[in-house]
């Protein structure tokens, strides 16, 4: 059988790109497959510079364009206000995508995939892809793999305003802000799932101003995030706004379990790779990519295939990362439970921590150990109301997490 690729990978964002351009590196034929392989990523990544792989920022061109503007610090507030000497960035989407390329691409639609002996046929609206192997980059909507089941979700309604349109009490001194979650005037204290907090990225021309509900089930509607944005700021900014950004990330999900014979391998965000508590999915992604395809590239000599996909998902999620997993999905279920004041207490507590333990948790691919001192420091430094709560959301959760080999 003639094969139209070693590896065909379905989706055509930065997942998808990122594992190709890997594998592109190994000298392995990939293939995107994608309805608009070259559309817009019109979606705003913020990352943190320092978890940003050297990888893909030294192919960025010029050197060092990878970012569209950088922050040398951070706000954040809760019943207090701080700034975070820790640089954080917007990507530039153009230029992770070149930096990122160039990769073999092909514009379809795929509608399904057959798997032989010999590889898989992947059906597209362009004909059929022949490939020994078949990666799913197609994000939550995990068109080929397996589609977690989920019920919660991140949703923020944002507008992208003139800078100086941001009421001055909420310009940070960098002009970003991860979290503010200080309440809306005239607002009683917000029960479990009400709360939300503002997120602002403001370049000195042009501010992204969002509100952002963490996590709930069933997801907040944006035109609620708009209505509190607006009773945040004292006006609608919509009316001024150059745009407006809609986001929703299902949440909560877990990860999905690759099945003994199952030949499609999920990959960034169809693999569960958005992290639980705050939906950043791009860096684990961008990190993940060179250990997948190197396992990629070693089982392509196998001549059991279910055998090849099974070692490539053990790639996808080691059992370090499998671990941590567990861990974050016993730190959402307490934070679904906390209220308002709960909230801004623990997020005034968590950034107390050490930047290792605080920068670890925040990571799909952090340490098991790290992440778990991470949540034994947050325990011990609240109040016992908080306490409490976080205790009766999953009282074994931690332990269990805690033990080798995770979940």
């Amino acid at each position: 059988m003639s094969l139209d690729a070693d590896v065909v990978v379905v989706g055509g964002g930065p997942g998808a790109w990122s594992v190709a351009c890997a594998l592109t590196q190994r000298g392995v034929a990939a293939l995107v497959v994608a309805p608009e392989v070259n559309g817009p990523w019109s979606a705003t990544y913020g990352v943190w510079v320092d978890e940003v792989p050297a990888w893909v920022s030294t192919r960025a061109s010029p050197l060092g364009s990878l970012f569209a503007h950088e922050w040398s610090t951070v706000r954040v507030a809760g019943h207090r206000v701080r700034e975070m000497e820790r640089p954080y960035a917007r990507l530039d989407n153009e230029v992770l995508r070149r930096a990122l390329g160039p990769v073999t691409t092909l514009e379809a639609t795929v509608r399904g995939a057959t798997h032989h002996a010999w590889g898989s046929r992947v059906h597209t609206t362009a004909g059929d892809v022949v490939a020994r192997l078949v990666i799913d980059a197609t994000g939550a909507a995990a068109v080929l793999g397996t589609r977690l089941p989920c019920e919660a979700a991140q949703v923020a309604y944002g507008v992208v305003v003139p800078s100086d349109a941001v009421p001055h009490r909420f310009r940070s001194v960098s002009g970003c802000t991860l979290m503010d979650w200080r309440p809306v005037d005239g607002e009683a204290v917000e029960r479990p799932g009400e709360a939300s907090f503002l997120y602002v990225l403001d370049d000195g021309h042009l501010a992204l101003v969002e509100e952002t509900s963490l996590v709930r089930r069933p997801p907040r509607h944006p035109d609620e995030l708009r209505h509190r944005l607006t009773r945040r700021l004292g006006e609608d900014l919509t009316e001024v706004a150059v745009d407006v950004e809609l986001v929703h990330i299902p949440m909560a999900g877990g990860r999905p379990r690759h099945r003994r014979g199952d030949r499609v391998v999920g990959f960034g965000a169809a693999a569960g790779y958005v992290h639980p508590a705050t939906g950043y999915s791009i860096g684990v992604s961008l990190r993940s990519a060179t250990r997948v395809a190197h396992r990629l590239a070693e089982s392509l000599t196998l001549d059991d295939l279910a055998e090849a996909a099974g070692q490539v998902a053990a790639a996808v999620w080691p059992v370090p990362q499998r671990r941590v997993r567990a861990l974050h999905d016993v730190g959402l279920a307490a934070l679904e439970r906390l209220d308002g004041n709960g909230l801004r207490a623990f997020f005034d507590t968590f950034f107390d921590l050490p930047l290792e333990q605080w920068s670890g948790y925040l990571q799909v691919d952090g340490e098991p150990a790290v992440i778990t001192r991470a949540m034994t420091g947050v325990f011990r430094r609240l109040p016992w109301q908080q306490r409490w709560t976080l205790m009766r959301a999953h009282p074994m959760g931690l332990v269990h997490a805690a033990l080798p080999g995770g979940s």
